[in-house]
């Protein structure tokens, strides 16, 4: 993966990266090759020991299915300009090489992840059968017991909005969701405020059977997402 400038920055950055932050572009990771850039940000998590995530409004790698990864790389750049869009052949090998970074919920490191139930609730989805299989799928990971997940209920109280995924590997790095890329940030003090608002939306939310039960309950929910519009 490649920042605007070319520089490889997919790697542990240190502070002297920019003053501690590195922003990706969309543009640029589709110039460098979709298919390339999933496999060396699988890399880059395996050498972690630690990994916490959070994701108001998205399902995480690791536990997306093929459709639902397809899915979601289609809407991701539609921000980068039309003629720089990936090509269906790019979506498709990415999202196999996306598949990749499973292997880290069975031997990989200290994996922690909480979702938002805005991630299930399939806005950037058109196709309910899509929907509806990812939220089986998340399901059957809540009971798994090789990595935590958690599910931040609706009206959770926690003391901020929680409008923007993240990501934390190890104490080094958090990588922050945006419009249009990637923000990496390695400032200690950076990192820090982070990992106490992870804390905060780890107590907020239910893990185990509670979670399974919120994400089941969203299954009766998914068919009205794609109600045909009233006629005017």
């Amino acid at each position: 993966m490649t920042s605007t400038s070319g520089t490889i920055i997919d790697r542990p950055p240190t502070a002297a990266d920019d003053a501690g932050w590195v922003f990706i572009s969309n543009a640029a990771v589709v110039a460098a090759g979709l298919a390339a850039a999933q496999r060396q940000r699988t890399a880059l998590m395996s050498y972690c020991a630690q990994i916490r995530s959070f994701h108001p409004m998205a399902v995480p790698a690791p536990l997306q299915t093929p459709h639902y990864t397809s899915a979601v790389m289609n809407a991701r750049y539609l921000a980068v300009p039309a003629d720089q869009r990936p090509s269906p052949q790019a979506i498709a090998e990415a999202t196999a090489a996306r598949a990749e970074r499973k292997t880290l919920l069975e031997h990989g490191p200290d994996l922690h992840i909480i979702i938002g139930l805005g991630a299930v609730r399939a806005w950037h989805l058109d196709d309910p059968d899509v929907a509806a299989g990812q939220i089986r799928h998340l399901a059957e990971a809540a009971e798994a017991g090789s990595f935590r997940f958690g599910v931040l209920p609706d009206f959770a109280r926690v003391p901020f909005p929680p409008s923007q995924g993240f990501t934390i590997l190890d104490d080094d790095q958090v990588r922050v969701d945006h419009l249009t890329g990637e923000l990496v940030l390695t400032a200690p003090e950076q990192v820090q405020a982070h990992a106490d608002v992870f804390n905060e939306l780890a107590a907020a939310s239910v893990y185990g059977r509670d979670a399974q039960e919120l994400l089941l309950a969203e299954l009766q929910n998914v068919g009205a997402l794609w109600r045909p519009e009233a006629p005017r």
